[in-house]
């Protein structure tokens, strides 16, 4: 037994169980890094699944065209623009209160820059009253703009500042700001802007939208064929091959 040992043994058989506790230790070490590399690497393993096999499925999400829907034709009542005979015509319902609508903005904005001789695109009142406050006025600034024929500079400089305005409790303040910043006679402005017929006309597309059984915005046609899944984030590829087949047809 130990106490019969000599110092000299007892100083060698400590230093011998210090070494083997030292073993252990380090082994221990070695398999938690080992766990850990393991663990990791199947956490690797799951977020580029997660990102190729989900984020790429919801991106990728299938766009395809309806025409259970008959969107009626367009006439000269309509604000448009573009050639008249076109091939193409894009139809958009819209709020411009709609955080969907201005996250849409930037592609539809450059497809009309990129087919603005090939393509008709026509804008119609779509305001979602319900949830967005602001959506009656913005449409009515951007009537009193059209009455001067300014409705597309107004409609994007509604998009480009939708962040600004769309909760303001006065947001005619900023529709003013961006009126003169257009140069638009502000008298006339201001008398079109509170005229009673302006606000019926956007009331009255509001209920055309609703009776064709629409239920958000936006909401596009092209060539009467309703797009299904659009992304408004990324959705300039998907629009752009089905106009693409329009004008090959």
């Amino acid at each position: 037994m130990e106490e019969h040992l000599t110092k000299d043994q007892r100083k060698a058989l400590r230093q011998e169980e210090w070494k083997k506790q030292l073993q252990k230790e380090q082994q221990g070490k070695r398999m938690s890094k080992i766990l850990w590399w393991v663990g990791g690497a199947a956490l690797l393993a799951f977020s580029v699944w997660f990102l190729v096999v989900v984020v790429n499925s919801s991106n990728s999400q299938s766009v395809s065209t309806d025409t259970s829907i008959k969107v009626p034709g367009v006439t000269s009542k309509d604000i448009s623009e573009g050639p008249t005979n076109a091939k193409v015509v894009m139809v958009e319902y819209a709020d411009f209160q709609c955080p969907g609508c201005g996250a849409a903005y930037p592609t539809l904005n450059k497809l009309e820059s990129e087919y603005k001789d090939k393509m008709l695109f026509v804008y119609r009142y779509f305001p979602l009253t319900q949830i967005h406050k602001n959506a009656i006025a913005s449409a009515k600034a951007s009537y009193a703009a059209y009455l001067q024929g300014k409705f597309w500079p107004m409609h994007d400089q509604l998009f480009a500042n939708q962040q600004t305005w769309a909760e303001s409790d006065n947001p005619t303040t900023y529709y003013d700001q961006y009126a003169q910043a257009l140069g638009l006679d502000m008298i006339k402005y201001h008398k079109d802007f509170n005229d009673p017929a302006t606000e019926k006309i956007v009331k009255d597309s509001e209920q055309a939208s609703l009776n064709l059984g629409l239920s958000g915005t936006p909401t596009i046609f092209i060539n009467g064929q309703q797009v299904m899944g659009f992304n408004p984030l990324n959705g300039y590829n998907d629009l752009k091959k089905i106009i693409d087949e329009q004008l090959k047809k």
